[in-house]
């Protein structure tokens, strides 16, 4: 409900956003002065109502660019601003990443996106084990694993250990999936027998020159949380 409640609110600031944008063609034209003051304004009520960290907002007023950031005092009572380097979790950023190291893997011949991925790494926390055999790194990639996003809360002490379930036949559907690609993940990190973090440096280092990031797991793996987060530093 928390998050619903979050993405109407950023839907509405999108709103007012593209509002007070228009307002360049009036005769009054906004100044950073007012772009400030309206970002503080209905920024800082939504930040404080919804327990968020901080937002940035970056607009174009009748040709000129304004960028206001806004932090929650409750989270950083003495810092306005933080700096570039500064990491929230925001969105699956690191699927597509994943996806593009997986890839080269396969233009390599390392991995067989066909082949199911029970060969490469354990089905232990699946209750069907028919079905979990039946996985592959290509039905991974597409969403058609038929598993559910999460098992459990992947922040919560429950998903190292909590068991998954199938909520669709397998190849049968889109179904957006996290539990799918740690599932992939692992199956990567067997085969290279490393890390997620040094293969995606050694896959992205040198080809795309994304020399300041990592990939982690959030805690590590006798604790068996393997939601990867992608990192800029």
């Amino acid at each position: 409900m928390k998050k619903t409640v979050f993405l109407l609110h950023t839907a509405l600031l999108i709103l007012s956003m593209i509002c007070f944008t228009g307002c360049s063609s009036t005769k009054t034209v906004p100044t950073s002065k007012d772009f400030n003051e309206w970002t503080s304004d209905s920024v800082a009520k939504i930040i404080s109502a919804h327990d968020i960290p901080l937002i940035q907002v970056a607009g174009k007023i009748d040709g000129k660019a304004f960028f206001s950031q806004v932090a929650n005092a409750e989270f950083y009572p003495t810092k306005t601003e933080l700096p570039d380097t500064a990491i929230f979790q925001a969105a699956s950023l690191s699927k597509v990443v994943f996806a593009y190291i997986v890839m080269r893997l396969a233009d390599r011949g390392e991995i067989d996106l066909d082949k199911p991925l029970h060969l490469y790494t354990d089905i232990d926390r699946f209750a069907d084990k028919a079905n979990a055999r039946k996985l592959t790194a290509k039905m991974v990639l597409t969403h058609r694993t038929g598993l559910p996003n999460w098992s459990a809360s992947p922040s919560s002490t429950k998903w190292p250990t909590s068991t998954i379930d199938f909520i669709h036949a397998v190849d049968s559907c889109f179904g957006y999936s996290g539990e799918g690609f740690a599932f992939l993940q692992r199956a990567v990190e067997a085969i290279k027998g490393k890390g997620i973090d040094e293969i995606a440096r050694e896959e992205l280092g040198t080809v795309a020159r994304c020399y300041y990031f990592y990939l982690t797991t959030l805690f590590n793996r006798d604790e068996g949380y393997m939601q990867t987060v992608l990192n800029e530093i």
